[in-house]
């Protein structure tokens, strides 16, 4: 007997040899994909892992930015912090003071272009990773970071033409290397990678003061390593990870006041602009892969359920029968339990094969590494990986093939030979039917008939769009977002941003130049009190929300601030009064430098970044500090050199919108991946629903065709069933993958970025259509199907 059952059940499963094929496809994907990003985020991690150690990222940091001292300042605070590190129990390795300066590079057009160049000795922390040649040893070699190296196609040898001080330098490439500050390539305070047009060098620090005309004894940054791996502070939480560095920051934040270093900023790994950026990136990685394994091994276990129901269905008379001759349940249990998991075992396997191979992890993590231009890749497989994701698959699929199975070994003979040959259809269906043309009321009838199988395959439609329909989602949200914190609020074309000294000096040669419009502003980095996260200040001269204005404030609530005020009042994002549980009409501190400003928040902006908006006029009072920038609207061509040997950087607004567009056209290819993988899971389904409803009813479809029924007619009977299951589906699918988008964007949304889901009704339109079209493009199917029916074979059925 449990031969017979046996081969009865390979029998069968060759006769649906195509819905198995698709249930295959789909516990492969699963498996697939799982193991891809599991094997993906462990290998990126062990990158970053092996990168810090070996370039000896360093555990505290204190950057002046635009603000030199004299080195022995910084030395004199080290040396007063090491015996307080060591009573910490975290005692000094090292301790390095550098200088680090903007300049501009002669791109492969032959423009100037931002650059940032590294001075310092041959030091112990922040070392640099060479791809190629060496540390320069002659006056006028330089190093250049491998980014733009590999973009420009420069090698050791190469001349390299920068603009900085009072004239232009051309230098010869000494070594090509990566630094562990700028493994994710952008400007200081950028949010997209530049391709060819930001540059970071790095030389000895005698020769950038040298070529930048200043004291060869000045100096704005501090380097510090710790004894051990210390765990610093994460910008993406409100807790203090790094509690025990606080009091070592703090005595650092003293040390550099009391040896006359005031205007600096102190922090830890998480303040590194590049280390924190990827980590969170990675952590968004780390939070989606559980997500992507449960849904797609469910829709694979929903789809194995659906079809072991209908295996069961047809079988029952069979199972009736052995039941008679005395099968035991146990017996039967077993058997059909044999179908998912088999199915699961090959399914896992095949997706097991796929992930080692190229296709898999290895593809993934090259991708991944070769978007941000970092060019050490281990790529390793970790069988406790493999067994863990493989065996959650098949787990998940296992627990879908149960309920079928149960049904089938409780299956009584006497309750299976005296059913009928159907269920009346309910009152309300019956009355909606009636109402509507025939062959209308067949396709609807045909489809409700089964309302809990219904259910289940909207169920599953809609897991499958999940994922693709909340990228989509999270995607343009991110587009707008990013466009609008460009293209939207900024009018000006040029941003230029100058040391101090300079300032009299600008202004001369924007009253002497053809200049449409400017404004001073003053950007510098502050926090708030008993909160260590940094944000931004940004003190204009001019706060608007006018659409002709410079910078076009979006005010979102509140009221604009009134210069004069007591306290300064000030406007804030809505990340920051998220992150900060910050209100409007609350006063707080804000901690900058070694200064405290009290605050009033009158109102809340729509800024991407953490940033505090404020008069120009309150910011200087409050800290004697003054404008750092200047925002220009001006014809093209107009800056020259004369403006360049006074700025510290220029920023073009048009560049910014052309990395943005570069970085939209890099996410479109991940776009299309996840769109291939929802269309495909949806087609599967919906093929499978389809052979399935027709296998159910091949004798009713006969017996219309009998009838004289016409092929027009049948077809338009699948039409209509197959639109209301996709129509049904898109609508649970979009609004599904909306409110996904948003649990999504509420989580990733972190100090460092906040990106809230902007409601994009056109995206969700294009989800419901996407799934009605595929529903009606699976009839087809359904009616080769009908066409290679035998009339004769089915109507020996009819009774």
């Amino acid at each position: 007997m449990k031969k017979l059952l046996f081969k009865r059940l390979r029998r069968s499963l060759w006769r649906i040899k195509l819905r198995v094929i698709m249930v295959l496809f789909l516990i492969t994907l699963a498996t697939w994909l799982s193991i891809s990003m599991a094997e993906h985020t462990r290998n990126a991690d062990n990158v970053y892992l092996d990168m810090y150690t070996e370039t000896n990222l360093g555990d505290l940091f204190a950057d002046s930015k635009g603000t030199f001292y004299p080195a022995s300042s910084f030395d004199s605070a080290c040396s007063n912090l090491s015996s307080f590190a060591s009573q910490q129990g975290l005692p000094v390795n090292s301790c390095e003071s550098r200088l680090s300066m903007s300049a501009f590079f002669l791109d492969e057009d032959a423009k100037w272009a931002s650059a940032k160049l590294h001075g310092f000795g041959p030091g112990q922390v922040n070392k640099l990773y060479y791809t190629s040649g060496n540390w320069p040893e002659k006056a006028g070699e330089v190093v250049l970071d491998d980014h733009l190296a590999e973009y420009m196609d420069l090698e050791v040898g190469d001349n390299f033409s920068i603009l900085i001080g009072d004239g232009q330098h051309n230098l010869t490439l000494s070594g090509i290397a990566v630094s562990p500050e700028h493994l994710f390539y952008v400007p200081d305070g950028g949010l997209f990678p530049s391709k060819g047009g930001y540059a970071v060098l790095y030389l000895p620090v005698e020769e950038l003061t040298s070529m930048a005309g200043i004291d060869a004894n000045l100096r704005n940054r501090l380097l510090i390593d710790l004894e051990g791996e210390p765990d610093y502070d994460l910008q993406d939480t409100s807790e203090d990870e790094g509690v025990i560095l606080s009091p070592l920051k703090a005595e650092l934040l003293h040390q550099l006041s009391i040896s006359g270093i005031e205007t600096i900023q102190v922090g830890d790994r998480g303040s590194i602009y590049s280390v924190e950026l990827l980590r969170l990136d990675l952590e968004g990685a780390k939070k989606s892969l559980p997500l992507f394994t449960i849904v797609l091994a469910v829709v694979s276990g929903l789809v194995i359920a659906i079809s072991m129901d209908r295996m069961v269905r047809s079988q029952s008379r069979e199972i009736a029968v052995l039941r008679t001759l005395g099968v035991p349940r146990n017996q039967i249990l077993l058997d059909y339990m044999m179908v998912p998991l088999s199915l699961g075992v090959i399914g896992s396997s095949l997706g097991l094969l796929l992930a080692i191979s190229p296709f898999g992890s290895e593809w993934l993590t090259s991708w991944y590494f070769s978007f941000f231009g970092i060019p050490i890749v281990k790529i390793n497989h970790y069988p406790d990986l493999l067994l863990k994701l493989c065996s959650a698959v098949l787990f998940i699929v296992l627990a879908f093939g149960i309920r079928p199975a149960l049904k089938a070994s409780r299956l009584m003979p006497l309750d299976v030979m005296r059913q009928g040959s159907g269920k009346k259809p309910a009152k309300w269906l019956a009355k909606l039917t009636n109402s509507l043309p025939p062959t209308m009321g067949l396709g609807v009838r045909s489809t409700f008939r089964k309302p809990q199988r219904l259910a289940v395959t909207i169920l599953a439609l809609g897991l499958a769009l999940i994922l693709t329909g909340s990228t989509m989602l999270m995607m343009a949200s991110m587009e707008v977002t990013f466009k609008d914190a460009n293209s939207a609020q900024n009018k000006w074309d040029s941003e230029i941003s100058y040391l101090p000294w300079n300032k009299d000096s600008i202004s001369a040669w924007i009253d002497s130049t053809e200049i449409e419009e400017s404004q001073f502003v003053a950007r510098y980095f502050a926090n708030a009190s008993g909160d260590e996260r940094p944000f931004m200040i940004l003190a204009m001269g001019d706060i608007s929300t006018s659409k002709d204005a410079l910078r076009t404030t979006d005010l979102v609530s509140g009221e604009l601030p009134i210069a004069g005020a007591n306290p300064t009042q000030v406007l804030i994002d809505e990340g920051m009064a998220l992150h900060l549980n910050w209100k409007i009409g609350e006063k707080q501190e804000v901690i900058f430098g070694a200064s405290t400003i009290k605050v009033e928040i009158v109102g809340t902006t729509s800024d991407m970044m953490r940033t505090m908006s404020l008069h120009l006029r309150d910011f200087e009072t409050a800290t004697e500090m003054g404008a750092n920038l200047i925002w220009i609207q001006h014809e093209e061509g107009i800056i020259d050199d004369d403006l360049r040997g006074l700025s510290w950087s220029i920023t073009s607004s048009l560049e910014m919108q052309n990395s943005i567009d570069e970085l939209m056209e890099t996410q479109a290819g991940v776009m299309a991946v996840m769109l291939f993988v929802g269309w495909s899971i949806a087609l599967a389904i919906l093929l499978n629903t389809l052979l399935i409803n027709l296998s159910e009813r091949d004798t009713e479809f006969a017996t219309l065709r009998i009838l004289g029924a016409s092929r027009g007619t049948l077809t338009k009977i699948l039409l209509i069933e197959h639109a209301i299951i996709g129509l049904f589906g898109g609508l649970f699918g979009a609004f599904s993958s909306y409110f996904l988008a948003s649990a999504l964007s509420a989580e990733f949304s972190t100090w460092a970025f906040h990106l809230p889901l902007l409601v994009n009704w056109w995206i969700i339109g294009q989800i419901i259509l996407y799934v009605f079209i595929a529903a009606i493009l699976t009839t087809p199917v359904g009616i080769w199907r009908i066409n290679k029916m035998d009339l004769i074979e089915q109507s020996k059925d009819i009774s």
